[in-house]
């Protein structure tokens, strides 16, 4: 395979940098609907709302031909990204203010067309109404719209007023024009400089559609395991036992990169402050910064991975042996129970016998029941509570099965039946 480049990139980068991103004719149209549209959005609100850093958005994958940078993989994002920058210019010239037109300006020049260029070029064949549509200024959206004629055109028409939608009901939030001028450089701050992706360029179409073939065996994007890898190797640089850890890890989850996710996740929300997991990456990212960092954690996730895979599946279990335990974790499994995995994962780390699992075990399977058949609460409603416990007993603030046993989801469960 040619060599390829990783890369990642801000939203901001990715438009102004690249003057030449171009979606191939092969490639399927534009699919995304209101549920990718209302993610999107909601990605975009938590990184302004929350004041993040950064938000991971995807992968694009690409490969240099004749001139163009052309998608591979990920030209749905990139396509509602460029309709989101038009949705932010309009919304800038929707305002009467001479600070929101130069706004407006500026992404236009900068991150839509550059020197008469159009940044990003759709497929042949609706090329010419997204351009209209979406990004030259000379034509009137409302007056564009009316003349999709294919399930793509409808698409992009039906994402800008989804998107426009959006950021006016965030503007009736402000009275003046000034307040609703900072609104609007603040979101585009969001989007451009603290959204980002990662790049993965190919320079020819075979390694690409090996990347893309690979990413999409499954109908899946990179995910936080994918990530993470390439993160904890690049720190490990020259330890040749990294590689080794990591395949012993991921041989019992099947090398499923999902699966990967949740064992992770589950260790680190143990282990760590609770994260969801589209946090996951960017707190492994903060807290791993050197080599030692990478290969501890590796290590260790390699050594819990067979009890992981052993709570996934008890039946075909290949860690434990006492059969009350198993016995246990089939019946949780089987009331759809997962939020208890940190916990166990804690307490084989820190040597529990098997007979003491048992009981804790017997405790949250008491405790999921009772949530099931009499207080009407979902098993997993108490995702923090058990990752709390957890912590606490990885940081040796208790350290028994009694104090396990005594903690706030039991004493949650004893307070709430005894006022039934």
């Amino acid at each position: 395979m040619a060599e390829m480049s990783f890369e990642r990139v801000t939203i901001g980068t990715l438009f102004s940098d690249n003057k030449n991103l171009a979606v191939p004719t092969y490639q399927r149209g534009y699919a995304w609907t209101n549920q990718e549209w209302e993610d999107f959005w909601n990605d975009l609100v938590e990184v302004l709302d929350e004041n993040e850093d950064d938000h991971f958005l995807g992968q694009v994958v690409t490969n240099k031909l004749d001139g163009n940078d052309y998608v591979v993989d990920g030209q749905q994002r990139v396509t509602t990204s460029t309709i989101f920058l038009a949705v932010l210019r309009d919304s800038f010239n929707s305002l009467d203010s001479e600070r929101a037109r130069m706004r407006a300006q500026d992404l236009q020049k900068k991150f839509i067309v550059r020197r008469g260029n159009y940044n990003f070029t759709q497929a042949e064949q609706v090329a010419d109404f997204f351009s209209r549509l979406i990004q030259n200024e000379a034509f009137s959206f409302s007056e564009v719209k009316g003349q999709a004629s294919q399930d793509s055109e409808r698409n992009f028409v039906k994402a800008y007023d989804y998107l426009y939608k959006r950021v006016g009901e965030r503007l009736k939030d402000f009275k003046t024009v000034d307040d609703r001028v900072e609104f609007l450089e603040d979101l585009q701050d969001a989007f451009l400089d603290h959204m980002f992706v990662m790049k993965i360029s190919t320079p020819d179409e075979a390694s690409a559609f090996v990347i893309f073939e690979t990413l999409n065996a499954r109908g899946r994007d990179l995910n936080s395991s994918d990530l993470l890898k390439n993160h904890l190797f690049r720190k490990a640089s020259g330890d040749p036992d990294i590689q080794r850890h990591w395949e012993e890890m991921m041989t019992p989850l099947d090398f499923n990169s999902d699966r990967a996710t949740k064992f992770i996740r589950a260790y680190w929300n143990g282990t760590h402050d609770f994260v969801t997991e589209k946090k996951l990456y960017r707190a492994l990212n903060r807290s791993v910064e050197t080599k030692s960092d990478a290969t501890r954690l590796v290590q260790k996730l390699s050594d819990l991975s067979d009890e992981f895979a052993s709570m996934l599946d008890p039946k075909n279990q290949i860690s434990f042996h006492d059969e009350t335990l198993i016995n246990n974790l089939y019946v949780l499994n089987q009331l759809g129970a997962k939020t208890f995995y940190p916990l166990i994962l804690v307490m084989v780390e820190k040597d529990f016998d098997e007979a003491e699992i048992t009981q804790v075990l017997h405790k949250i399977i008491s405790f999921t029941i009772r949530n099931f058949t009499i207080g009407g609460l979902v098993a997993n409603k108490f995702e923090k509570s058990f990752a709390t416990i957890a912590r606490k007993l990885s940081d040796g603030e208790i350290s028994t099965v009694k104090d396990i046993n005594g903690c706030s989801y039991a004493r949650f469960t004893d307070r709430f039946f005894s006022a039934l």
